[in-house]
């Protein structure tokens, strides 16, 4: 069973595991959200945030030029996923 991460509310953000690498591949009904592994900070994100240029880029590509608005670090996950409770979600 997949890791369960908590955001604001009662939402709770559900990732899936993809097998392709690149970013192009994932459904865009599929939610985004970052996770810093320095300090632990976990929030959404809006797809169109990335980048248009890294729009076709591997996902590891992206995490390696992710910020950390918090503490600064460059030590990004990149899940995409799906909200479960709260706010009439699944």
């Amino acid at each position: 069973m997949p890791k369960v991460y908590s955001l604001l509310g009662q939402r709770r953000f559900v990732p899936i595991e993809w097998r392709d690498p690149n970013l192009n591949t994932i459904p865009h009904n599929n939610m985004a959200v970052i996770e810093c592994l320095a300090c632990g900070v976990v929030r959404e994100i809006e797809r169109a945030q990335i980048p248009e240029r890294l729009q076709h880029s591997q996902i590891s590509d992206i995490e390696a030029r992710m910020k950390c608005k918090a503490c600064e670090a460059k030590q990004a996950r990149l899940m995409f996923g799906y909200l479960v409770g709260g706010d009439g979600a699944s």
